[in-house]
């Protein structure tokens, strides 16, 4: 992804977020390597004009000492993956994250968003957590319009099938508001 790329996602009122510098797995390196490609990714990402607030984990690994990473490299908070019931995967998880997560470094996300994934899947989701009350991340890794084979969700607006909102509410709703 390039710096063009992000100020086009930003652009379209999403949120930048940090992962790594080099998609290091922040639980396999050395501490202190990890909190370089921790804080380095952060210091990037604001020298290039975005406002970082959140990180996700490559690889949706972290542990109590990588949290404090995160938190030390001036975080807000940090996004897991596969956390949250799906009718892909699973089953038994949380319908949603609270509305106050319990640890704001280690919010619940669903698992990625990929080729196995239909409409109805996306719409199940979201319903099942706005009937549960809470919130919800949804993770995807590429999004594209060029009608590449590679496995991508449509670019969100509200005439595709990301723009969909299920319940009393319906109508246009913001589509991706947290991209990493």
């Amino acid at each position: 992804m390039t710096t063009d790329n992000l100020h086009t996602l930003a652009a379209d009122q999403n949120e930048i977020g940090g992962h790594t510098v080099t998609l290091a797995d922040v639980t396999s390196v050395e501490p202190d390597e990890a909190s370089r490609q921790i804080c380095n990714d952060r210091v990037n990402l604001t020298d290039w004009g975005f406002k970082v607030t959140s990180f996700a984990y490559p690889f949706a690994a972290s542990t109590p000492k990588s949290e404090e990473q995160v938190a030390g490299c001036g975080y807000n908070s940090a996004r897991g993956l596969g956390e949250i019931t799906t009718p892909i995967d699973c089953a038994g998880c949380a319908a949603a994250e609270t509305v106050r997560p319990a640890d704001l470094f280690r919010t619940r996300a669903t698992s990625e968003v990929g080729s196995k994934w239909t409409l109805a899947d996306l719409q199940a989701t979201v319903a099942q957590a706005e009937k549960a009350g809470g919130w919800l991340q949804l993770t995807f890794y590429d999004v594209d319009n060029s009608g590449s084979p590679a496995p991508s969700a449509p670019r969100c607006s509200n005439s595709s099938p990301l723009g969909w909102r299920p319940g009393p509410n319906k109508g246009p709703w913001p589509c991706a508001r947290y991209t990493t």
